[in-house]
């Protein structure tokens, strides 16, 4: 094997390295950015039903119909993505493997009313 062969094989060894952290941080990042919207959308759910509890008034069907939906695709679209790279972070991160992942309970159930 010649030294420039040699050279081209560490390179590209390199660059792949390279382009699996990349896409590891790229994903970490749009978990996190991810979770930021969740968190804004629960927010604004619970900011919409504030004055229900506190009134202890009947909350509409006009009203609880979106805001229901909405949780079902924040729990359905959003989370599960997270959840996924939130386990392969944990289990990377982890010295006894996976045992974090079923250690940290990752399912969301909701119950329709």
């Amino acid at each position: 094997m010649d030294p420039l062969s040699l050279v081209l094989v560490v390179a590209a060894a390199a660059a792949g390295v390279a382009a699996v952290v990349w896409y590891r941080r790229r994903q970490v990042a749009r978990a996190h950015v991810g979770l930021r919207q969740a968190q804004s959308d629960l927010c604004g759910i619970e900011n919409a039903l504030e004055t229900f509890v506190r009134s202890g008034a009947y909350i509409p069907e006009s009203v609880r119909r979106p805001l229901g939906a909405k949780v079902v695709q924040i729990a359905e679209g959003s989370l599960p993505p997270i959840a996924k790279v939130l386990r392969r972070v944990c289990e990377r991160a982890s010295p006894v493997g996976d045992s974090m992942s079923k250690a940290i309970p990752l399912k969301l159930e909701i119950e329709a009313a």
